[in-house]
């Protein structure tokens, strides 16, 4: 009897995962026809704004100090001074608190994760369930984007850790056909050390220092900032949001992830949207994606 209550369950939920697939393939073959396309060698362009070296903020700003007009500025600047000493003591204290209240918020967010892995007597925090998509042990993530009706990304994210502590690894695949019948390949991958605050199974935020690593043409890497986001209001059903900022060469690429996630325990479809844009190039569009997490 509990042998085909099992077998009932697995049709149930196969079937729930091929309805909800059909759904959201009808629905970005919608959006793939009516979002407009970018033009040829997409990836090169792409490739060449990363690798086109910039003068970082500060060495702009030391150039202009040290200009005619850089002097006069800072000569008017020096003269006139605060308006108060006391508008400056009001800025330090204020900056000085809230910098604090940043920093326990922090704090207490990672003990959170670690409380809701071991709850033991504190009844303060929702205990993780097993199979839950937030704060996993392991999780891995395989993507498929259209870009362009001659550019699509392969997408492969693993992230491995306890509590608030993690390790999370980004590879996208971004592969163009030319008119000259030969492909193209531009690589990003990404590696992250992630510091994750969960305070009960609805949401998570993390914050993530590590470097990403363009590999097209020429080779090239600088260091990442991310501030995932992710919010399960009921069970069933999510939104994830990843975004990621990139220093290379001077040049800021930015990096938006976001979907509709419709999850069970340890397996999860999701639908989505992508944007990677450096000045004027970007690589963007639609995908679906399958997640599984323990």
């Amino acid at each position: 009897m509990d042998f085909l209550l099992v077998l009932d369950y697995i049709d149930l939920m196969f079937n729930y995962f091929l309805k909800q697939s059909l759904r959201l393939i009808i629905f970005f073959q919608i959006i793939q026809v009516s979002i407009p396309f970018t033009c040829a060698d997409e990836l090169a362009k792409f490739d060449t704004a990363v690798s086109d070296e910039k003068e970082h903020l500060f060495e702009r700003k030391k150039a202009y100090q040290y200009s005619s007009s850089g002097n006069n500025y800072n000569s008017r600047r020096s003269h006139h001074g605060y308006s108060s000493f006391g508008e400056a003591l009001l800025g330090e204290v204020v900056g000085e608190l809230f910098g604090t209240i940043f920093f326990l918020g922090i704090m207490e967010g990672g003990v959170a994760s670690a409380e809701r892995m071991n709850p033991g007597k504190n009844i303060d925090v929702i205990p993780r369930d097993a199979g839950e998509p937030l704060i996993p042990f392991l999780r891995l993530d395989s993507h498929y984007q259209w870009v362009d009706t001659d550019i699509y990304a392969l997408d492969f994210r693993a992230e491995g850790g306890w509590g608030p502590f993690a390790v999370g690894i980004r590879n996208t695949r971004y592969k163009e056909n030319l008119e000259d019948d030969t492909k193209d390949e531009l690589d990003l991958l990404q590696i992250e050390f992630l510091y994750r605050m969960s305070w009960s199974k609805y949401f998570e935020m993390d914050i993530g220092i590590g470097a990403l690593d363009v590999n097209g043409e020429e080779g090239n890497s600088g260091t990442s900032f991310s501030m995932p986001v992710l919010i399960y209001p009921v069970k069933n059903m999510g939104i994830e949001f990843r975004p990621t900022w990139t220093d290379i060469n001077g040049n800021k690429i930015r990096d938006y992830d976001s979907c509709l996630v419709f999850r069970t325990d340890y397996v999860s479809i999701k639908g989505g949207y992508r944007v990677v844009k450096i000045d004027e190039e970007s690589l963007s569009g639609p995908y679906v994606g399958i997640s599984f997490y323990y």
